[in-house]
C-alpha cells in the first residue's frame, strides 16, 4: 500500500489553484488506463473510472460478465446500473472511506470518490460481485420484472462469480490508497504541462 506521506504529495492548496476544466484535458489517459487495468488484473476484479453523474470514462478492461450480459439483454438493466452509480458516488461524497453497497442485482460494488479539485470530481467503481449464492438467488425471484425468459436466467447462473466476503471487502482500502493518490498526481501534472510548457 502507499504510505501516508506518497499520499500527501498534492496538498489541499495546490488542488484548489487549478480552475474547473473537462477532466480529459488535464490527465493522461494512457497513463491512467495502464495503471487502472494493471490493478484490475493484480485484484481480479474490474475497476472503472466514472464522473460524478454516472457516465463512463475509462471502462476497465476486465469485464463483468454478468453485468455486461444484463446490461445487454434489457434496457432497464442498463438504465439501474447508471441510476445506481450516480446515487451512491453521492453518498461516497460524504465519507472519507469507500463506500460499499449492493445494486439491484445483489451485487456488491464499491465507490471511492476523488476530487480533483473543488469542481471537478470523479469516482472510480469497482467490484460487481457476488459474495453468496443466496444474494444471487434473491435478485433472480425479481427478475421476471426485467422480462428474463428461463434459458437467460440458466444464461446468468453459468456466468455467476462468488468470491468469498473477507477476500472482497480488503480490496477497495488498496485500491483507494493506490489509485487517489495517483490520479491525482496525473491530473496535477498534466495541469502545470499544459500551464508552463
Amino acid at each position: 500500500m502507499m504510505s501516508s506521506m506518497a499520499i500527501n504529495i498534492l496538498n489541499a492548496k495546490n488542488m484548489k489553484d487549478i480552475p474547473s476544466h473537462s477532466l480529459p484535458e488535464h490527465i493522461d489517459f494512457a497513463l491512467w488506463n495502464e495503471f487502472q487495468n494493471s490493478l484490475s488484473n493484480l485484484l481480479g476484479i474490474p475497476i472503472a473510472l466514472y464522473n460524478y453523474d454516472g457516465s463512463i470514462i475509462s471502462p476497465s478492461n476486465i469485464e463483468d460478465s454478468f453485468s455486461e450480459f444484463i446490461k445487454a439483454q434489457t434496457e432497464k438493466g442498463r438504465e439501474l446500473y447508471i441510476s445506481s452509480y450516480k446515487k451512491a458516488i453521492t453518498k461516497a461524497q460524504q465519507m472519507t472511506e469507500p463506500f460499499i453497497y449492493k445494486c439491484y442485482t445483489n451485487q456488491y460494488i464499491f465507490i471511492i470518490p476523488v476530487n480533483l479539485n473543488s469542481n471537478v470530481s470523479t469516482a472510480i467503481i469497482g467490484g460487481h460481485v457476488y459474495t453468496s449464492k443466496e444474494d444471487f438467488n434473491e435478485f433472480i425471484k425479481g427478475a421476471a420484472g426485467f422480462g428474463f425468459s428461463e434459458s437467460t436466467i440458466r444464461e446468468l447462473e453459468k456466468k455467476l462469480n462468488i468470491v468469498q466476503p473477507q477476500n472482497f471487502f480488503a480490496k477497495p482500502p488498496v485500491v483507494k490508497e493506490m489509485a487517489v493518490p495517483f490520479l491525482k498526481n496525473l491530473y496535477l501534472k498534466s495541469f502545470y504541462e499544459k500551464k508552463y510548457y
